[in-house]
């Protein structure tokens, strides 16, 4: 491949996905997160549970091992990442060390933006953002049925 991966902000998601972060989630008193994917470029129709490292009911702390090797089977799947979606319990927006996070992870892999949504945990809502260099963006998604 030459040049950076761009990442093109996406606008659906599946019902199965939305699913499974509900319940992957949702089910711990602390944070957790995982990797979100697609495999047509468009909709996130993959998810990857990782209940972290040393979490807390207000810190989610990846295992970055275990997601690199986990990008590395969607890559042999053909499963593009997209981003990585975290849980808050009393908050809905980025955190200042969420947003550092992400332009880490920019940094690394030479990408444009990555999608960073919050699984709010107090209504069991996601809500969508796109983070590049420049930017924070929050982003409206269209749950679809597959």
């Amino acid at each position: 491949m030459n040049g950076p991966l761009i990442i093109y902000p996406m606008n659906s998601v599946t019902t199965n996905i939305v699913n499974s972060i509900i319940h992957y989630l949702g089910r711990s008193e602390n944070e957790s997160g995982g990797l979100i994917g697609s495999s047509n470029g468009s909709t996130v129709d993959a998810f990857f549970f990782d209940p972290g490292i040393e979490c807390s009911a207000k810190e989610y702390n990846p295992d970055i091992e275990l997601l690199q090797k986990q990008i590395m089977i969607w890559d042999a799947e053909n499963i593009e990442f997209k981003g990585i979606i975290h849980s808050h319990r009393d908050e809905r927006f980025l955190s200042n060390k969420d947003v550092y996070m992400a332009r880490k992870i920019l940094n690394a892999n030479s990408l444009t933006n990555i999608l960073m949504p919050v699984y709010f945990m107090n209504n069991k809502s996601i809500f969508w953002y796109s983070v590049g260099m420049d930017h924070v963006k929050s982003l409206s998604f269209e749950i679809i049925t597959e």
